[in-house]
């Protein structure tokens, strides 16, 4: 009989999530469902809290605010959503807002001063203390805003406002809304013309992000010669929508037109991969939403969402169209799906071409592993075995590569261990002597 030789995965390949790159027939993880990378490695997702069972409408209902109340807008027909205010898990209504347009241009955004807030968006501008929101026509109408160190910046304008445009930010007085330049100077604006259409404006460090449909750039407040912002271009790439990039303080993630995920911080921008992920998702619907509570990202585009974290990719079965925290707790708006566990790992070929046999597969986690082979092409399911109570199955199946997905019901597992045992069943490519196969 044949020698039998083991393969173990690495734990550290495990730990990585979803693998960056592909193209290289590298053992890695294909696929982690219901799944969070931390720095310690992989463990189970944490889930954030339902907040309301609304049906979404794609991308609505959307979720924001922040630390004393959070604010949701749902799509009720074509042209008109509705405006809630939440404290807790109770609601009450603020007012009936009417959308130019049902685009994905039309999801708000709110900064947050304190207890004062500004809502911006296509159907214009709100402003107010707590829960007492109303129209401010003082502010022109933005596609994003945000709070950069007490002033309001706004980015992509709307209205005919100065010489301003889509490609425009526009910012307000030191600790006011007021954004009518004046003899301060602190007040202006000046355009972005580096990122073409501006979506998103989001603090980060020292300074802000802005991202356009044509890539990021940072612009941070300086004094000198004169009050106004300093621009820094940072990296070209074409947005997938215009609501492909969040995240927090320290970090941000955007998601370009080919999959692509770039990873932002103060030092600049990084395209580290995941394009065979997130490839799969309809990339002009993407919505990226921050979790400040867990400091983690949602990509989601309505049917499937992926979880990003400093550390790596997984996908989970909440889709979030909105996410918010209150009083620390991350609250979230959308579907849930089924909450089982599964990790695809693989190919494997064991560094040989010829044909093989996987006689034994063990892992420290799941109920079942499934075993795919190429056939015609495509990595195909041909066989599913239940694993014992010591983690140990014997799906005995042939082929040059294989991919084994273990599965269980219960997603509260610390991945740590897969081995494959196998057998070269086709021993041409040998040089040498060796035992032939017993009849």
């Amino acid at each position: 009989m044949s020698q039998e030789f083991h393969f173990q995965l690495e734990p550290k390949q495990l730990h990585a999530g979803i693998k960056k790159h592909s193209g290289y027939i590298v053992p890695a993880v294909e696929d982690a469902y219901n799944l969070e990378v931390a720095g310690i490695g992989i463990g189970p997702y944490e889930p954030i809290t339902l907040l309301d069972d609304i049906t979404p409408a794609w991308p609505f209902p959307w979720l924001g605010g922040g630390a004393d109340m959070l604010f949701t807008v749902t799509k009720v027909d074509a042209t008109t959503g509705s405006l809630e205010v939440w404290e807790g898990t109770s609601s009450s209504h603020v007012a009936d807002l009417t959308f130019p347009s049902f685009t994905m241009y039309d999801i708000p955004d709110m900064a947050v001063f304190d207890t004062y807030r500004v809502m911006v968006g296509t159907f214009g501008v709100m402003s107010g203390i707590g829960d007492d929101l109303s129209s401010n026509p003082d502010i022109p109408r933005a596609r994003s805003c945000c709070n950069y160190k007490g002033q309001l910046v706004l980015g992509g304008i709307l209205d005919p406002w100065y010489d301003c445009d889509e490609t425009f930010i526009a910012y307000s007085n030191i600790g006011d809304v007021t954004m009518e330049p004046d003899w301060k100077n602190e007040a202006g604006y000046r355009p972005i013309n580096y990122v073409g259409t501006v979506y998103k404006v989001r603090r980060l460090g020292d300074g802000i992000a802005v991202y356009g449909e044509k890539g990021v750039v940072f612009v941070t407040g300086v004094r000198s010669p004169i009050p106004t912002f300093a621009m820094k271009e940072v990296a070209k790439f074409n947005m997938a929508s215009p609501a492909a990039a969040d995240g927090g303080f320290h970090w941000h993630v955007a998601i370009d037109s080919s999959g692509y995920l770039w990873f932002v911080t103060e030092e600049g921008a990084e395209r580290i991969g995941y394009k065979d992920a997130l490839s799969t998702l309809n990339l002009s619907n993407v919505v990226v939403r921050y979790d400040g509570s867990r400091d983690r990202v949602f990509i989601s585009d309505g049917d499937k969402c992926f979880l990003m974290t400093k550390a790596g990719l997984t996908q989970i079965y909440q889709i979030p169209s909105g996410v918010g925290t209150y009083r620390g707790v991350g609250y979230f708006l959308g579907v849930e799906d089924t909450e089982d566990y599964s990790m695809k790992v693989g190919p494997f070929d064991f560094g040989y071409q010829g044909l093989k046999t996987v006689y034994t597969v063990e892992s420290d986690t799941g109920d079942f592993v499934e075993v795919d082979v190429p056939i015609s092409g495509n990595f195909t399911t041909v066989k599913t075995v239940p694993l014992n109570n010591v983690g140990v199955c014997t799906p005995v199946v042939s082929g040059s590569s294989f991919f084994i997905t273990v599965t269980g019901d219960d997603y509260n597992v610390y991945p740590n261990h897969v081995m494959l045992r196998w057998k070269m069943s086709d021993l041409r490519g040998m040089r040498g002597y060796y035992q032939p196969r017993q009849s």
